[in-house]
């Protein structure tokens, strides 16, 4: 069976597990290699926490996993990040022709590097996909890329060749920059080191904005009468700049239900307890009013994401609180290298939830979906997504003053119909 697990989490021929206990360790260490040779799949070697990798794996300490670069002894991981330079590869390889960037991370000796070149749609693209991030530690950096491409392949009208704006530029500029400050910046992989049980909860926090949305992942387990937090997870994605911001607050709340669902029938053990934190009051208006006549839009995501989350297990938090905030807002982008380390709100989650979810409840820290106040401006947002169906009222009296207003299906079924 934990040979399974470990199987379970094999990215192309690299497996990156977890177990619970040095005594699963143990058994996967005795087991494992000999497994894998009788079904013809013979490994290189072993690296486990707390121990040096092995040479076959390793020749300066550190094991390229998925993307990744893990030094076992300490336990601690890096992005892979994508190198800067001008110049072509071909089959994979640089050129002779092809020039480094070898000074200090500073914007200005990268706008410095970058003063002879045009910065076109095709670079750009080039340099943005270039950063491979599959658990999402830089996913806020990584949907700025998208934002910066998108805008300059508006700009290029298809010529993937011509130069993008001075204001495109520099952001791209920004954006190459702080990539290549988190070279400097290593995660601790797995931060409590507590057992999973079943009494984990998994807790998922979401935003969205103009431009983009924003999905993060933890697993709180209990410790000290409150929760120790993990982060497991994260993603985001460009939204429609046509869009409406309740739509896209819904949108990425339907599509953070869609993988927390498969995030609970993967793990082992089994996630029982979980809970969704947004800022957005609009569609948790809509979602504790499931029943409630709306727009397919609205009305098909909220009840996809019912049948995963009931409206007590929803929960609203004031912007600055929600980690997911900092990936939708491109205008405060500055710094966000600096937002994104071990000690940062994105990596340790909700810092209510340490003292337990109880508490953060009577703290007033997070308000219950079911017990939210939405403002006139918030109830006449959320209004417009409801279908209004027209009072028929038949009268003799001419002098009768009738208000043709609309009224949902609840108040429809308790009016009369005069005749």
């Amino acid at each position: 069976f934990k040979i399974a697990q470990v199987l379970e989490s094999a990215y192309v021929d690299d497996c990156n597990a977890s177990m619970a206990c040095i005594e699963e360790l143990e058994e996967v260490k005795q087991n494992m290699p000999e497994f894998m040779r009788q079904h013809g799949m013979p490994i290189k070697a072993l690296a486990w926490t707390g121990e040096e990798a092995p040479k076959e794996l390793s020749e300066d300490g550190s094991i390229n996993v998925a993307g990744y670069s893990w030094n076992p002894t300490t336990d601690r991981m890096k992005v892979t990040l994508p190198k800067i330079f001008h110049g072509e590869k071909k089959k994979g390889k640089f050129t002779p022709e092809t020039v480094f960037f070898n000074k200090e991370a500073s914007l200005e000796n990268i706008t410095e590097f970058y003063e002879d070149q045009a910065i076109t749609h095709e670079l750009i693209l080039s340099k943005t996909a270039a950063l491979y991030d599959p658990v999402g530690f830089l996913s806020p950096l990584k949907v700025y890329g998208a934002y910066i491409c998108r805008r300059a392949l508006i700009e290029s009208d298809g010529d993937p060749l011509k130069e993008v704006t001075e204001d495109t530029r520099k952001l791209f500029l920004q954006y190459i920059y702080q990539v290549k400050k988190m070279e400097e910046v290593t995660f601790t992989r797995n931060f409590s080191n507590l057992k999973r049980s079943e009494s984990d909860l998994l807790v998922m926090c979401t935003d969205a904005g103009h431009n983009a949305s924003m999905m993060i992942f933890y697993i709180g387990k209990e410790a000290n009468d409150g929760l120790e937090l993990d982060f497991v997870f994260s993603i985001g994605n460009l939204n429609n700049e046509d869009g409406i911001i309740p739509r896209n607050e819904l949108e990425i709340i339907d599509k953070g239900a869609k993988q927390a669902e498969k995030l609970i029938n993967w793990m082992v053990p089994r996630v029982k307890k979980k809970i969704l934190i947004t800022d957005a009051k609009v569609p948790l208006y809509w979602l504790k009013n499931k029943h409630l006549r709306t727009q397919p839009f609205v009305q098909s995501r909220v009840h996809a994401i019912c049948k995963l989350f009931d409206p007590k297990e929803m929960f609203y938090i004031k912007s600055e609180a929600n980690p997911a905030d900092l990936g939708t807002k491109f205008t405060k982008f500055q710094n966000t290298y600096q937002k994104l380390g071990d000690d940062s709100l994105f990596r340790r989650g909700p810092e209510c939830l340490r003292k337990g979810l109880d508490r953060a409840i009577k703290d007033r820290d997070l308000i219950p979906a079911i017990e939210l106040n939405p403002t006139k401006v918030e109830k006449e947002t959320a209004a417009l997504e409801i279908v209004k169906l027209h009072q028929l009222v038949i009268t003799n009296d001419r002098n009768e003053e009738i208000v043709d207003e609309a009224v949902n299906k609840e108040e429809i079924e308790n009016t009369e119909v005069c005749l």
